[in-house]
């Protein structure tokens, strides 16, 4: 089973995918997608926070 942080990151690789299609076709929807990528890379740093908080747990155990 892959990991949070892999996971995460095809996450990220998509979105950025669609990002750049979208943008080659139509560019009145920018703003929407880059109002999606910047959601995105939230849900990506509070992801990445969890894992911490989860390594930090089992370190302690």
């Amino acid at each position: 089973m892959e990991d949070l942080d892999t996971l995460t990151r095809k996450l990220l690789s998509k979105v950025r995918e669609i990002k750049i299609d979208m943008l080659a076709n139509d560019g009145k929807a920018k703003e929407d997608i880059e109002k999606a990528l910047h959601l995105t890379d939230q849900i990506y740093a509070e992801l990445y926070s969890l894992k911490l908080k989860i390594e930090k747990q089992e370190v302690l155990r």
